[in-house]
């Protein structure tokens, strides 16, 4: 199931920058550069290295509706923040937020499972539930001073933030394809900057 990551995040990055360009992004020739160099970016750094042993057609077909599912879930999430009225400050999102909470401990109710944190090793996901927050707040502050379109494609390139920290805390190997997604992204990222 190799193509779910790669399908994914080129899905996450179509949706909302077809959306913004048929809502009025028009991003100038510098930042499209910068897209089209983003597109297979995301792809080759989000890719799994080749194995010896080729998969069968069943896996590679679940894996691929698989990415195409979650490639158009963030396309339109991201597509949708777009959407929320400025007017609204942030009120969105800690009501999606608040959702979410009582949605855990609904369903942890429900199971008869501890919704509160245990053990200290579970307040990571706190932190983490923070740090998510944080990120579809800026996510939602740059469709407001930006394009839609430019702000889609610079978030799907997380990935290459995966790959790096990977390396640096784990000491994973980079793959070649890898490499060479991180050069297109930087690139990608170098000319939306310059625009």
């Amino acid at each position: 199931m190799g193509v779910v990551a790669p399908v994914s995040g080129v899905g996450a990055a179509l949706v909302p920058l077809v959306v913004g360009v048929s809502t009025g992004d028009r991003p100038g020739l510098l930042a499209w550069c910068g897209i089209a160099a983003a597109l297979p970016a995301i792809w080759l750094v989000a890719r799994e290295p080749a194995h010896d042993t080729a998969p069968e057609a069943g896996p590679v077909s679940a894996g691929l509706v698989d990415g195409l599912l979650a490639g158009l879930g963030f396309g339109v999430l991201f597509a949708a923040l777009a959407q929320i009225p400025e007017e609204s400050g942030l009120l969105p999102l800690a009501l999606n937020s608040a959702v979410g909470a009582v949605v855990v401990v609904a369903v942890a109710t429900a199971l008869g499972r501890p919704w509160a944190p245990r053990e200290p090793a579970a307040y990571a996901g706190g932190f983490s539930g923070l740090l998510g927050a944080g990120a579809v707040a800026l996510f939602l502050v740059a469709t407001r001073t930006g394009y839609l379109t430019i702000a889609a494609v610079l978030t799907s390139l997380y990935p290459a933030f995966t790959v790096l920290l990977a390396t640096a805390l784990l000491r994973e190997p980079v793959h070649r394809h890898q490499v060479a997604g991180l050069a297109l992204c930087a690139v990608a990222v170098g000319l939306i900057a310059a625009a």
